[in-house]
């Protein structure tokens, strides 16, 4: 089977000739960068990691490790609008462009939320004036082909 044929044979509650096979197309099946490194070390691949969601230290997998595994999906991910400046390197306290405050402990390459936004109360009015992304940032689909 392709591995189209292998996913939609699973989505269609047919049996395909193994379990599809996910590494890194969302959050949830992803791996850190410090991981990736050294998985790429030891596959022998030398190539520039893409960090692909920052706040959680996420990378984006490349095609090489993808086809020697043999990984049936690929990932499709969203950009950050142009507005945001992102993470600086080494910073330990970030406010993301959602507004959530987010801090990373020292040696995790976590930031973990500790202020949402709207923390001092949710009411109509702190909707209506809450400072939004902009949904139609060019950022955002940057890259996406």
């Amino acid at each position: 089977m392709t591995h189209r044929e292998r996913v939609l044979a699973a989505l269609n509650h047919c049996t395909p000739d193994r379990v599809p096979m996910d590494l890194g197309s969302t959050a949830n099946t992803s791996i850190t960068v410090d991981v990736y490194e050294r998985l790429k070390t030891h596959l022998g691949i030398s190539s520039k990691t893409v960090i692909g969601v920052p706040e959680m230290s996420i990378a984006e997998v490349d095609e090489p490790i993808l086809k020697h595994f043999d990984i049936d999906f690929r990932g499709l991910w969203t950009g950050y609008g142009d507005k945001w400046p992102g993470i600086p390197e080494g910073a330990v306290y970030v406010i993301d462009e959602w507004g959530v405050e987010r801090c990373r402990a020292p040696g995790s390459p976590y930031y973990d939320s500790v202020r949402p936004p709207m923390a001092d109360g949710l009411s109509l009015k702190a909707l209506d004036t809450y400072p939004w992304p902009d949904p139609y940032d060019p950022g955002r689909l940057r890259g996406i082909t």
